[in-house]
């Protein structure tokens, strides 16, 4: 008989029923009558909270979305506390990432908050103020906190993390 992947990610060894647990990778959620998924096989992701992806594809996302929780994970409509240790002293302030890579800038030092934007690919992500004088750049690890580096044009480098408050 063939083992086949189940549509919740359990191998079903009698091929009868899909596991009935949302995500099926370990021994504790799977029935007596599958056993979990190998490594290998396909995992069942959300995009983005909506229906689950099954299959080949659940294991990568859109390219400017990253696969983190077992989910395709934008950061567009999310906002963030930014806390920056600048060259000129620290400073905390909101950021919100909008759709089509534009960036509002809360911060009550830039008084050009209409030339900011961002970049996601994958887990790379990158987001640049007044006119790209600054570029900050991460790995993004999961939804609620970010940290990075940053440079500027002067070549002057200084770290930064950041809070999801949206």
């Amino acid at each position: 008989m063939r083992a086949t992947l189940s549509t919740w990610g359990c191998w079903d060894r009698a091929a009868i029923a899909p596991c009935v647990a949302a995500l099926c990778l370990a021994s504790a959620c799977c029935p007596a009558e599958t056993a979990p998924a190998p490594a290998s096989a396909a995992v069942v992701v959300t995009n983005n909270g909506g229906a689950p992806i099954v299959g080949p594809q659940a294991t990568a996302c859109p390219p400017d979305q990253a696969l983190l929780s077992g989910r395709c994970f934008s950061m567009a409509n999310t906002a963030w506390m930014l806390s920056t240790a600048m060259p000129d002293g620290h400073r905390v302030f909101q950021v919100d990432f909008l759709p089509g890579g534009r960036t509002t800038s809360h911060d009550p030092v830039d008084t050009t908050t209409d030339n900011d934007e961002w970049e996601q690919q994958g887990t790379a992500f990158r987001f640049w103020f007044n006119q790209r004088f600054v570029v900050h750049e991460t790995t993004l690890t999961n939804e609620q906190q970010i940290s990075g580096t940053t440079l500027n044009v002067r070549g002057q480098r200084w770290t930064w993390s950041a809070t999801r408050v949206r």
